[in-house]
């Protein structure tokens, strides 16, 4: 029981052994950090794809919502910008849609 209370203050006392095992030199971690930079490099190339691709289905999603309007437009129903917040809380039958 002892030698398990004084095995701390040994192991400070002759230097630390188990602390020189774990801890890293220089190179070690330059060539850690050498590893995380490529890692956060490859993280940005592959956000960078991601918003490419959002930006880019944003805008198809755009001419498709255009589209439609022209759609609905000839045949002759009106649509408002608020339409969808008035749609939301009133009941189906009375949309905010007019006829023209």
């Amino acid at each position: 029981m002892l030698s398990r209370l004084t095995a701390p203050a040994t192991s400070r006392l002759s230097g630390g052994d188990a602390q020189s095992k774990s801890a890293k030199g220089v190179t070690e971690l330059l060539a850690e950090l050498a590893e995380v930079r490529v890692q956060k490099a490859e993280l940005e190339k592959r956000e960078a794809a991601i918003v490419t691709a959002a930006r880019a289905r944003l805008v198809q999603e755009r001419q498709a919502l255009e589209g439609l309007k022209k759609k609905v437009a000839e045949c002759g129903i009106e649509v408002n910008d608020d339409w969808a917040a008035s749609s939301e809380s009133a009941e189906p039958h009375k949309l905010a849609v007019t006829a023209k």
